[in-house]
Order: structure tokens, then sequence, then C-alpha cells
């Protein structure tokens, strides 16, 4: 998966960040928005798929996360599969990411 920062003016207003685009190398033109914060030393992702097909890819994140998927639409907490991984010294968490058309999802590090 390739990220690629967005350059709206109204996405830095709006959440004091840009948009991220994820493109998925696998798949040509399937994208995936996200955007990451730190609260209180815990990381909190926001996945929104734009198309109108499911997206399902592994996606790599920095740090020994223990995820969980929270779903905005309906407030049901997920247990998502993932692996941690050493990559150039680095710890990092592979998670496999399933978001449905037109719908978003919270993947949350799992510190509670």
């Amino acid at each position: 998966m390739h990220c690629s920062r967005g350059n709206s003016q109204f996405n830095r207003k709006l959440f004091g960040t840009s948009l991220f685009n994820c493109k998925n190398e696998l798949e040509a033109g399937h994208e995936l928005n996200y955007i990451h914060k730190e609260l209180k030393n815990q990381s909190v992702y926001y996945f929104a798929n734009l198309k109108d097909q499911p997206y399902q890819a592994n996606v790599v994140l920095r740090g020994k996360l223990k995820p969980v998927l929270l779903n905005p639409h309906t407030g049901q907490r997920m247990k998502v599969a993932y692996e941690h991984k050493r990559v150039s010294g680095m710890e990092t968490t592979t998670v496999t990411l399933p978001v449905e058309k037109h719908s978003s999802v919270f993947l949350i590090d799992n510190i509670l």
C-alpha cells in the first residue's frame, strides 16, 4: 500500500491535518483515505472507503500496536487480524483492514 498526503486547506482546518490517500498497489485506482492522530499516547486511525467496492488489504502501521476496529456507524467493537514485525529496526504492526464500500472504520490501539 502506498500513501500520500492530500493538500486540502479544508481538511487541515476541519481535522487539524491533511487527509492521506492510500492506493493498494495490487488494485490500481482503489483508494482509501485515512487520518492518524495520537491522543494521550494512544494511536487512533480513521479509514474511509469512498469507492463502490469493499476494500481489504494489509496495512503496515508504525509501532507495536494491539489494534481493535470500531464501527462509527454502529458503535460495534471488532477484533482484527494483525501481526508484529521489525522492519529496518522499527517495530511495525501489519493489520488486515476490511472496509465496506461507502463506509469507514476507526482503528485504535487497545491499550485499555
